[in-house]
């Protein structure tokens, strides 16, 4: 019997042994294997079939273009690194729930996604088989659409990060009106999928920035103050968006930060 019990002993250790070997020893994947480049086309992709079906719809949009997420981990022992493109739908809180289904609609097919949430605020989510994750949200005025490399190995030429833009004149005034000085500008552009819309090429200019130290913003009273012909579709305290000869004008406040957009569609309008 002690015998036994010794046995019985030794196979455990062991067991406990192999386990915890198995934990701070990483086996190599695929996923592990492949760069973050290498899911670049599938993030450009999912960016473009959004703007495509987004053609014509009454709310605007801004793309983002590739975005440092950090450093991650891909096991207890390897680190990596994250990367995404985004797509931010300005729907206001009437419209965002039906803008949230209607694109899940039209992209959960490609993307395999499935409901995440069934709450108030639904929220989707897909894996491709090369290992790139997708990410469909409602938020309270706005619908998000990411697409981001998930943890990969850190390696070089990854791609262009927020290559440099010249301000156009609507997102530079909007800049001045907040007392935004030195803002840092960044371009983002998409080739319009194959899911809806005309084809062609999507853009967006974006200016980061700062409020001057004694400014209070409220951008729903910006609005007040556009040209007759301005077609709002979001005024809030932290968000005003807007459609204004073909293009749409997005200013966000996050604390003191500040974004500022300007997009043009995949028509070369910026929606209906």
């Amino acid at each position: 019997m002690l015998k036994r019990h010794k046995v019985a002993a030794g196979v455990a250790a062991w067991a406990l042994l192999i386990a915890v070997f198995a934990l701070f020893t990483p086996s190599v994947t695929v996923r592990e294997q492949t760069r973050p480049a290498d899911a670049l086309p599938r993030l450009d992709a999912a960016v473009g079939d959004a703007a495509g079906l987004l053609t014509g719809k009454p709310y605007g949009y801004s793309l983002t273009a590739l975005t440092f997420e950090g450093a991650c981990d891909i096991t207890p022992v390897r680190s990596g690194v994250e990367y995404s493109r985004t797509v931010t739908v300005y729907t206001g809180k009437k419209n965002a729930r039906a803008a949230a289904e209607e694109l899940y609609k039209g992209l959960k097919k490609r993307y395999d996604l499935e409901p995440t949430s069934f709450s108030k605020r639904p929220s989707y989510s897909g894996t491709s088989a090369d290992y790139v994750d997708f990410e469909l949200r409602q938020d309270p005025e706005l619908v998000v659409w990411r697409a981001t490399t998930g943890c990969r190995p850190a390696a070089d030429a990854v791609g262009e990060l927020a290559p440099a833009f010249a301000p156009g004149a609507q997102s530079a005034m909007l800049l001045k009106r907040l007392d935004v000085d030195d803002p840092d500008w960044s371009s983002a552009t998409a080739a319009c999928g194959d899911l809806g819309g005309p084809g062609g090429t999507a853009s967006t200019a974006t200016a980061t920035g700062e409020l001057a130290k004694d400014t209070k913003a409220d951008l729903a009273k910006l609005a007040d103050d556009l040209p007759e012909d301005t077609e709002v579709t979001v005024a809030s305290k932290k968000l005003l968006s807007y459609r204004l000869e073909g293009v749409t004008h997005a200013v966000s406040l996050d604390g003191r930060a500040v974004t500022v957009t300007a997009t043009e569609g995949c028509d070369g309008k910026s929606g209906d």
